[in-house]
Formats: structure tokens, sequence, C-alpha cells
């Protein structure tokens, strides 16, 4: 098994969040399958200590943390996140999940889906708590009603997401 960390984010605790995405059944990175088998968050405090950890999995394997964010006192992932634990929280929704608002203590709150041909490469949280994804789209993405349409191959997007 290997874990490739992908994105870090500091709470104003001094605590550290890591989004990491785990390939198991190869012992290289060249071995490995192309899309990672489960994504993992853990939370560090700032002696290094890990104080929980989290995974998401789904039976394709297409789940993926890009980015890490603390918005005020909730913590927002991007990335690939259609995993079956998040699922439980919005089974019926349209689209897949690319953002999820947790609690610190790794509690879902909500989920943001969008409709479309896109990934969300990172994630970014202002001290008012408005979040903004990134990432990348090849046609028209909604995000639960905002539209946006890509005028060319793979064209980058910034969208508020709340």
């Amino acid at each position: 098994m290997i874990g490739l960390g992908a994105a870090l984010a500091l709470a104003p605790s001094g605590d550290i969040f890591v989004g990491h995405n785990v390939y198991d059944e190869c012992r290289t990175p060249t071995q490995c399958p192309e899309h990672p088998t489960a994504a993992y968050l853990a939370r560090y405090d700032s002696s290094g200590m890990r104080l929980s950890e989290q995974i998401f999995t789904h039976p394709g394997g297409l789940v993926r943390i890009h980015g890490v964010a603390v918005a005020g006192d909730d913590l927002v992932i991007a990335g690939m996140l259609t995993s079956s634990e998040l699922l439980e929280l919005d089974p019926s929704g349209v689209g897949n999940i690319h953002a999820a608002r947790l609690g610190l203590d790794g509690t879902p709150r909500k989920l943001y889906r969008a409709e479309g041909n896109l990934i969300v490469n990172d994630v970014a949280a202002s001290a008012d708590g408005l979040v903004r994804v990134a990432g990348y789209t090849e046609g028209a993405v909604s995000w639960g009603g905002a539209q946006s349409k890509s005028f060319g191959d793979w064209d980058a997007f910034i969208v508020s997401i709340f």
C-alpha cells in the first residue's frame, strides 16, 4: 500500500489536517492502479501526534482528496469525493460530490455536488468563512443552479460554493 499526500490545512488551534490518497495492491508508484482505492483525512496536534483519521472509500476506487481548508469551525475537503461514507448524508443527490463541509471533529455537514465534466484541484477559505474551489472543466458545469461554461479544452475555473 502506498499513500500519497495531497493537501494540508492549519486550524487556529494549531491542529494540522492532512488529506491523502492511498493505493492498495502496489509496492511502488509505477505499480499502482490509475485511481486511488481510498482517501484518508488525518488530524494531528502541533506536536505531530495523530488525533484522528477518517477513511473515504468507493467500490470503483474514484475517491481523491485534492484540497483541504479550515473555514471557521468547519473543515472543507475538495476533490473526487463520491464515497460510500459521504453518500449516507445525501444519497439522492444528482452529480458527483466535489466538496464537503465537515465539522472539525469530522462529522459531515453538507455536500457540494456538480454536474458536468470537471476536476476540482484545490479549496481555499477566508477568515470570514467564504470558500472557493478551483479546478478545470470541459463543457458546461452546474453547481446546484450556478452555471459555468468552458470555452475550450479544459478551462480553469474558480467558484464560491458557500
